[in-house]
């Protein structure tokens, strides 16, 4: 509950390069600058362990609510689609733009090895990866809301929490089924056929549906007291049990079963799309995806048949309730007779239920693909407790004759809809951000990015590297750090910044706000995993294009409380690297306050 999507990753790319606007020259840069926000993050979140990769979702979620409108903004431009009143968009393709993303939910050709990364000429490719990340996003923050219902680390959730809990993974989930629905609906008038499953037609479809089914049985869940008491006898943390035994209110069960069959139908309508991948030769999606479908579809007819069950017990009718409880048995795939009796596994079955209730308590502690079942476990062993429960009292109380499994399976009506998917409306830009990019761009288009293929790499970034690493800031802008082999240090400051405006300064001298923005965040930022958080240095290369005169400099910064020892290795460093003196800037440099750092750079002409 719900499935665990991995976020695909994807490489650089530069709109610059092959889009020019003659309405909105600044357009193409800046959606390759948050297009280069949302590839960072994407990677730093696939770095992460399990259990810290729910706290970054936030991060990839503003990353791509920033992007999608300039997307879509270059995408009107090049189509001449724009809406009635909007501001018209000219966009001209220079050449054929080049984008590479992974896949995640494609079977790889090799089992055990990374799909390799796909090149995708089209920018409406580029729109189905970046709107589908997004839908991945809301449902992962669905799993991060439901995590604390499962967790037995702690003690369980009240009810108004456990009801808050469900009625925001709810909504992202239903969310993520309207961007999914939107994403097939668009597809719908694309010919040519699609590089790999991941944006493909017919899975927009399948995901569209499993997103509704999670979410209706999200709907049951709420009000369903019997997965929280399991859970709650399950939890060695919880002591409510001191105190009063768990509350068994009465249920719905017949409008409940309704809408985990209506569930159980969305599922198999995925089952039936995502099986049939792969025959048109264009490869099928992730065996896990399919195996994920299928237990949802089996534990919709489980949760269904047990509340029949449940209905049928409450009116008197305790034989027909244990029934419905081994049809729902029957349907999860576990093996069981007419009877009740299971077929014996050698005193093994009991040893192996322990130790596969302990993995998934692991999975969930761990956070990692926890739930990959789709719950078929936790029903399982709610359906088990109240087929012991219900047998003993009909066994001792009051004998009733139990039908077969196959009568009762053969009865189970339609389902009933309970959400209704929304419309997706993609962000668009606001009138003022549009109007701003009629500006031309006011710096060159010439940063760098890491385009490693390796996804997975861990550790430090490499010093002697000159490749660019990526900061964004808390007002939301985008900055090129390129960190350098050597620590080249600008020249002495001539003047207190304190002391002059910029009307009073020398026409060689300029205020660079944006580089103050800089230096704050990317000190926060960039290596704080480097070093001790008292420690944290370093080294800029910046270029500027102000009013015809290029600016180029390279600055070396000390802030926060750096030691003495730390100070005086650095100075040596400098010293013996570049045959410079040492110009230490930052919190404790007499005059200036770090919060308020003006930095002059000395303008150099071309000449």
């Amino acid at each position: 509950m719900p499935f665990p999507f991995e976020l695909p990753t994807t490489s650089s790319f530069l709109f610059s390069t092959y889009f020019t606007s003659d309405s909105h020259p600044s357009l193409p840069l800046a959606a390759s600058t948050y297009r280069g926000v949302l590839r960072d993050v994407l990677k730093k979140q696939k770095r992460l362990s399990p259990s810290q990769q729910a706290s970054s979702l936030s991060s990839i979620l503003q990353a791509l609510n920033n992007y999608i409108p300039y997307l879509l903004a270059l995408d009107s431009g090049i189509s001449s689609q724009s809406h009635p009143g909007a501001e018209h968009i000219d966009i001209i393709l220079t050449s054929t733009p080049t984008l590479e993303w992974r896949p995640t939910l494609s079977a790889p050709l090799i089992p055990g090895r990374e799909i390799p990364r796909l090149k995708i000429q089209s920018l409406e490719y580029e729109i189905y990866f970046v709107l589908s990340t997004l839908a991945y996003t809301h449902v992962l923050l669905s799993r991060s809301s439901l995590h604390p219902l499962y967790s037995s680390a702690s003690a369980s959730p009240s009810p108004d929490q456990r009801t808050s809990c469900i009625k925001i993974a709810t909504e992202q989930l239903l969310l993520a089924s309207s961007i999914h629905n939107y994403l097939f609906t668009r597809s719908t008038a694309l010919t040519s056929p699609p590089p790999c499953p991941d944006i493909s037609n017919p899975v927009f479809r399948a995901l569209s549906s499993l997103a509704l089914a999670e979410s209706t049985l999200l709907a049951v869940l709420k009000d369903d007291p019997y997965p929280a008491a399991v859970q709650q006898d399950r939890n060695k943390n919880d002591k409510e049990w001191m105190i009063k035994a768990p509350d068994m209110p009465k249920v719905r069960a017949h409008l409940f079963a309704r809408l985990c069959l209506a569930a159980a139908e969305h599922a198999g309508n995925a089952v039936a799309i995502l099986g049939g991948m792969g025959n048109g030769g264009k490869g099928k999606v992730e065996p896990e995806l399919l195996k994920y479908v299928e237990d949802l579809r089996r534990v919709g007819r489980g949760k269904a048949c047990r509340f029949f069950g449940v209905d049928a017990e409450l009116g008197g009718k305790t034989g027909d309730g244990i029934g419905w409880l081994r049809a729902g048995l029957s349907e999860l795939g576990m093996s069981v007779g007419d009877d009740g009796k299971k077929p014996s596994g050698m005193g093994f079955g009991r040893l192996k239920k322990e130790w596969t209730e302990k993995r998934e308590d692991r999975r969930v502690e761990n956070g990692k693909d926890w739930g990959s079942d789709a719950g078929k476990a936790e029903e399982g062993r709610i359906l088990e407790m109240l087929e012991k429960k219900w047998v003993k009292v009909n066994d001792t109380i009051g004998t009733q004759l139990i039908p077969s499994i196959g009568t009762l399976i053969s009865s189970l009506p339609s389902g009933r809809e309970m959400h209704t998917v929304k419309t997706y409306n993609p962000p668009s830009l606001e009138v003022q951000v549009l109007e701003s990019m009629r500006a031309p761009p006011d710096r060159a288009d010439t940063y760098e990015e890491d385009d490693s293929s390796n996804d997975d790499e861990n550790g430090a970034p490499d010093l002697n590297s000159e490749k660019s690493r990526y900061v964004l800031d808390e007002d939301g802008q985008l900055y090129a750090v390129r960190v350098l082999h050597r620590l080249h240090l600008i020249h002495q400051f001539p003047v207190n910044p304190h002391q002059h405006t910029a009307s009073s300064l020398p026409q060689h001298y300029k205020f660079i706000p944006s580089l103050r923005a800089t230096i704050r965040c990317a000190t926060d930022q960039l290596y704080s995993h480097l070093y001790p958080p008292s420690v944290v240095w370093l080294a800029l290369d910046a270029e500027y294009h102000i009013q015809h005169v290029f600016i180029h400099t390279y600055l070396f910064l000390v802030t926060r409380k750096c030691p003495a020892a730390f100070l005086q290795y650095l100075a040596c460093l400098v010293l013996l690297s570049t045959k410079r003196p040492v110009a230490i800037i930052g919190k404790n440099a007499v005059g200036i306050r770090y919060l308020e750092l003006i930095v002059l750079i000395e303008a150099i002409s071309s000449s």
